[in-house]
């Protein structure tokens, strides 16, 4: 066999082993991700790919959260906005929290008000991370 070939192939077996060895340890895509595309799909009003996070476990209840965050913060100013992830120890480590928190101006108003979206992140049995439904609206 070529040593050329044989490099290559111990190469891409190497770079599999350490993709894998990744996505088990910290999921992809990681939660931090899935919520910043879930933020900016709603406020571009696209519920449909906001529920498209969900996977396929969760995206019938993301599509209907993210339906009722586009009515509330479609195409608002926002600023201030944080990211913090919780979760992903104990007994499910799997699990992960992921609250946005910001201030937004509704439409048509002077003022500004606190907002927030509190998501739940899963990994399935290789660690693919999906959205399952905002949290705020199982509360409440």
């Amino acid at each position: 066999m070529n040593k050329r070939l044989l490099s290559g192939l111990v190469l891409m077996l190497l770079l599999a082993l350490l993709v894998t060895c990744v996505d088990v340890t910290w999921g992809f895509p990681p939660s931090r991700m899935l919520g910043h595309w879930y933020f900016a799909y709603i406020l571009d009003g696209d519920a449909v790919n906001a529920g498209a996070l969900g996977g396929k476990r969760c995206q019938a209840i993301m599509t209907t959260d993210a339906e009722r965050d586009v009515a509330q913060f479609h195409h608002v100013v926002t600023r201030g906005v944080t990211y913090t992830i919780d979760g992903g120890g104990g007994s499910d480590d799997t699990v992960e929290f992921i609250t946005i928190q910001f201030t937004y101006q509704p439409r048509g108003k002077s003022i500004w008000q606190r907002g927030s979206i509190r998501l739940m992140s899963t990994g399935d049995f290789w660690n693919i991370r999906s959205l399952c439904g905002n949290i705020l609206y199982r509360t409440s």
